[in-house]
């Protein structure tokens, strides 16, 4: 059965990976986005362990994993049938993301997976590692801040960067022989954890709407971003 032409086909475990360095509004409005549109899936967020180098440097999270685990714990408890998985502190270093899709893959087979990222992941997501072989093994959703315009500009842009053809079907996309693409683009909170990071290391205000109180309150608790962004 060809996931692009079954319009019954649809991811039924989302995988949310990141640094969640912290965890924010932003991403507790992409989960919800998700769990709209596919009301019965269940969301894994993976906080990533050791996140691998870029081209430029590697991305080196402030606070540590322990503490990261828990702030997202406290920032999707509101969230219905979503789950902290901690995958990758037992995968080889540094996570890849393709390494954690195969991995969840063989202990969920009969599932469907999706792999959920941002606007902005969208755009390096030909540097990743394997891009292609992720595009095979989970359908890509991709959320923005109210911009579907810019999302199909970005897959169109990506079609290009791997050398895939990209076909439309309905309310999905594919590039190539990939599993369908979905376009999430309702509004989401203009929060960003390195912009709060760097509030936080000078003792600037936040807006109260980025952060959930429980996670403003671990911070605080734990000395965490203080002085450092």
């Amino acid at each position: 059965m060809n996931p692009m032409t079954d319009l019954q086909w649809e991811p039924n475990l989302v995988v949310f990976g990141g640094t969640f360095d912290p965890p924010h509004k932003g991403h507790s409005d992409c989960v919800e986005q998700v769990l709209k549109r596919f009301p019965k899936a269940q969301v894994f967020v993976t906080p990533c362990y050791q996140a691998p180098r870029t081209k430029d440097s590697v991305k080196v999270p402030v606070a540590g994993f322990e503490d990261r685990q828990a702030m997202c714990k406290l920032n999707f408890a509101a969230l219905e049938n979503v789950e902290i998985v901690d995958v990758e502190r037992y995968l080889p270093c540094p996570n890849y993301t393709v390494q954690t899709l195969k991995h969840l893959r063989q202990g969920h087979k009969t599932e469907k997976l999706g792999f959920l990222i941002g606007g902005d992941q969208l755009r390096l997501f030909h540097r990743w590692f394997q891009p292609t072989e992720i595009l095979h093994i989970a359908s890509l959703i991709i959320v923005s801040r109210g911009r579907k315009a810019a999302l199909l500009k970005g897959v169109e842009t990506l079609s290009e960067k791997l050398s895939l053809p990209l076909q439309k079907e309905k309310d999905r996309l594919s590039l190539g022989s990939s599993k369908p693409i979905f376009l999430l683009s309702e509004p989401t909170t203009n929060s960003g954890s390195s912009i709060i990071r760097g509030k936080m290391s000078e003792d600037l205000p936040i807006p109260e709407d980025w952060l959930k109180m429980e996670v403003r309150d671990y911070i605080s608790q734990h000395h965490l971003y203080r002085g450092s962004h």
